[in-house]
């Protein structure tokens, strides 16, 4: 029996594949139960929007042997509190990526 941990989960969207440094893009946020049914109560939530960058590092170990250290790097976007409301379009907004 799965036992859902929330009232309701937060999901986003954006449309395309590629993004392109500059490029603006939209991102749609919708509130869903666990069920997958809208969440049909207003609520304010802080939405914050960071991109993960791998840094790749090549070093040369014994023998010659060349190899690469992937370091993770988080980087601030935006953030922003986010209003819900019932029966309204779920809110849509446009980041410069």
């Amino acid at each position: 029996m799965k036992v859902p941990t929330s009232i309701f989960y937060l999901g986003v969207a954006q449309t395309g594949k590629a993004i392109r440094v500059g490029e603006q893009r939209p991102i749609e946020i919708v509130a869903v139960t666990p069920d997958e049914r809208p969440y049909e109560q207003a609520f304010d939530a802080e939405v914050t929007l960071e991109k993960l960058v791998w840094n790749s590092v090549k070093t040369q170990g014994a023998g010659g042997v060349i190899t690469v250290q992937n370091h993770p790097a988080t980087i601030f976007l935006h953030s922003e509190v986010v209003q819900f409301q019932p029966g309204q379009a779920p809110p849509s907004y446009l980041f410069n990526l």
